[in-house]
């Protein structure tokens, strides 16, 4: 990691804001779709949770950002994964018990002989249930896992395309940005219309993966 960067504000503020959309999201998703909500206010509400739903990827891509800013260059890795692990899963599994322990503990079969499902509470640390809001800790750690390809990726485009000069460096960058244009929205062709069967005709953990792709 390299020492001695500034801090650069802009991005705490746009964390607050990303913040902020996201409890307005969870503040409002409630009221979309209760019974006694007239149907002008729930559209109203859906617009407004839509405008709000900047929040999620604004995190994702400041943790991006944050992470080529400070590790861009070569990082050790061990040392890297640990820390996330300590700081972000380690946090995330303590919530999770406590989620599972609250569902659970307060339902009457829980206490019968055999209603103990220690393998469910097993599967909600990879796939949470009880605490579904956990998902982004999940997500945002895979990111970490695979971060040395990412920043190797990035390490060889920079040393490929920085000494082009600046109009082929942009035409390059251009071409870059709208291949992966067309592979995000063959991605979410896919997602909305063929990864569901694909789901429901594979076993074990592809089957998980593909239904908690979104």
């Amino acid at each position: 990691m390299l020492m001695g960067k500034p801090r650069i504000e802009e991005w705490t503020q746009l964390r607050g804001l990303a913040f902020l959309a996201i409890v307005m999201q969870h503040s409002i998703a409630e009221y979309i779709y209760r019974p006694d909500i007239v149907a002008a206010d729930s559209t109203m509400l859906t617009m407004i949770y839509h405008l709000t739903r900047f929040g999620t990827p604004t995190f994702v891509f400041l943790s991006a950002v944050l992470l080529f800013y400070n590790y861009g260059e070569r990082f050790r890795y061990g040392p890297f994964i640990r820390k996330r692990f300590g700081d972000v899963y380690v946090p995330f599994l303590c919530w999770t018990v406590i989620y599972w322990l609250y569902v659970h503990v307060f339902t009457p079969s829980f206490w019968q002989k055999g209603g103990q499902d220690w393998g469910a509470l097993l599967k909600e640390m990879f796939v949470p249930q009880t605490g579904y809001q956990l998902w982004f800790i999940l997500m945002i750690f895979q990111f970490y896992l695979l971060f040395p390809l990412f920043a190797w990726a990035f390490r060889a485009a920079r040393r490929v395309i920085g000494p082009m000069e600046a109009k082929k460096r942009a035409g390059v960058l251009s071409a870059i940005l709208g291949g992966s244009f067309m592979i995000y929205a063959a991605l979410l062709y896919l997602s909305y219309y063929r990864m569901g069967s694909w789901a429901e005709g594979l076993g074990g953990p592809w089957s998980v993966l593909l239904q908690y792709r979104s």
